[in-house]
């Protein structure tokens, strides 16, 4: 499938610098260059700008066809080697699975070819802590570049404890400006970094911190049933994404 052969290359190389070069036909060496600096290959579901960052010696253009994301064509003349930058934007992604967009990058240079980037906004919310399970529809355990199963993409987060009274947090990198941490279990208790705490909910705003994360703990009671239960943590962004956490704690031996 030559698109998920494009996707492959594009998401592995996230980090890897699309470089071209040719020497002219009347034997000089003038050197014709281009690469994609932004943007990274993953947006979350939170998510609603990015930024398109381009390093060439040459005039060069960018064109999507994709209608979720602006702008859709861009033309920049380059009179010198140096870096131009150009603000993108899109809304949340609400839609239950992740959105693809090809970016397609043409130079003026001599011999460089297309660089066609293919750019994911993913359904769910960049949580660290605890570390993300994808799973597809039939719960078999994939990776984020299973793209012939892009939209059966399932995020699962979970929090397991012994029977035990026992504390966790919860790790998340916020791109709306807030979101609110709630739950129904009475045997899950809220804390963290908060505006405010009513009825077992907390408010988190977008961390200021350097690595840009944002910190909420919790704890559970000790379980003195025989049975395993299962409770949820229910994140809600200020943009409208909903996220859960499951919590599994085993009932006592």
């Amino acid at each position: 499938m030559k698109f998920k052969g494009i996707l492959f290359g594009t998401l592995l190389l996230a980090s890897s610098a699309f470089v071209f070069s040719s020497c002219d036909s009347d034997g000089s060496n003038e050197v014709h260059f281009l690469q994609v600096l932004k943007p990274t290959n993953v947006a979350y579901a939170d998510q609603e700008t990015d930024s398109l960052s381009i390093l060439s010696t040459n005039s060069w253009s960018y064109y999507t066809a994709d209608t979720w994301i602006s702008p859709k064509d861009i033309r920049q003349s380059v009179n010198s080697y140096r870096t131009y930058t150009y603000p993108l934007s899109f809304s949340a992604n609400n839609t239950g699975t992740p959105r693809l967009a090809t970016m397609t990058i043409d130079s003026d240079g001599k011999n460089i070819k297309k660089i066609s980037k293919v750019y994911m906004q993913t359904s769910w919310l960049n949580i660290v802590r605890p570390q993300v399970v994808l799973t597809r529809a039939d719960n078999t355990i994939t990776t984020l570049y299973d793209i012939e199963h892009l939209n059966e993409l399932k995020a699962n987060f979970v929090s397991r404890f012994t029977s035990a009274a026992a504390g966790d947090s919860i790790q998340i990198k916020l791109n709306a400006s807030f979101a609110d941490f709630y739950t129904d279990n009475s045997w899950i208790e809220l804390d963290g970094e908060t505006t405010g705490s009513i009825n077992n909910s907390v408010r988190v705003l977008k961390s200021t911190n350097s690595d840009g994360i944002s910190t909420i703990r919790f704890a559970v009671e000790a379980n003195t049933s025989s049975d395993r239960r299962n409770g949820k943590i229910i994140v809600v962004t200020s943009n409208g994404i909903t996220q859960e956490i499951l919590v599994y704690q085993e009932g006592k031996k």
